[in-house]
């Protein structure tokens, strides 16, 4: 029964991709099997069979494996991590940011490639791949770090990188090292932490930004 189960699953997988563009669905095939196989023994053949091409069609666009992996890791950093709506507050956009993130990584595909990555991240080609691409988001205008500078409430020379790997370290740290997620409340707590700091915690605002706090004080004054 179970191994009609996962039959009757992959083919409904395949039927699901077989829907997307080419390119796309060779895309989110090569993710799924980094998160079935590994990248040692990722193979292109598995993943032309899984999105239901040949494999002169993968071979054509990425000759090597390593091409072919890097285009799904960048594809991935751009769609799962894409700009968020804008909530109107720094404080607001960072805890959707970290929603965004707690998703992918709280649901079964994202939690086996994150430790995929992790796992297999010493693999001098591996480790070269995820470097790439984070470089090549390294200088990119990050949403809702430039949204904030607009509003006043950051300074133009904020380190917006440091920002959001630190919350997103901090998330991954809970569910990979912890062992559990972020209720609502902790990340709002989270977010505060990383804005705020440990020592001005009462000074954080309880409704408004940090740069309408500042224009009431002024005004007041």
């Amino acid at each position: 029964m179970r191994s009609k189960a996962k039959t009757t699953k992959r083919e409904g997988e395949k039927a699901s991709q077989r829907g997307l563009p080419v390119i796309e669905r060779i895309l989110a095939a090569t993710l799924e099997e980094l998160a079935l196989a590994g990248y040692r023994a990722f193979r292109v053949e598995d993943v032309a069979a899984r999105a239901g091409v040949n494999k002169t069609t993968v071979y054509r666009r990425w000759p090597q494996k390593r091409d072919l992996v890097h285009a799904a890791f960048q594809s991935m950093a751009k769609n799962k991590f894409a700009a968020t709506e804008d909530r109107g507050s720094l404080r607001e956009d960072l805890i959707s940011k970290g929603k965004n993130f707690m998703r992918f990584a709280a649901s079964s595909h994202g939690r086996s490639l994150i430790r995929m990555m992790f796992i297999e991240g010493a693999d001098s080609e591996l480790h070269d791949i995820m470097r790439t691409v984070r470089e090549s988001h390294a200088n990119e205008p990050h949403d809702v770090v430039m949204r904030a500078i607009e509003r006043g409430e950051l300074s133009s020379v904020s380190d917006a990188r440091l920002l959001l790997e630190s919350l997103v370290g901090a998330i991954h740290h809970r569910i990979f090292i912890l062992g559990h997620t972020l209720t609502d409340k902790e990340l709002a707590a989270l977010v505060d932490l990383l804005l705020y700091g440990a020592l001005h915690r009462r000074s954080a605002p309880s409704g408004g930004t940090v740069a309408q706090q500042r224009s009431v004080r002024s005004s007041k004054g």
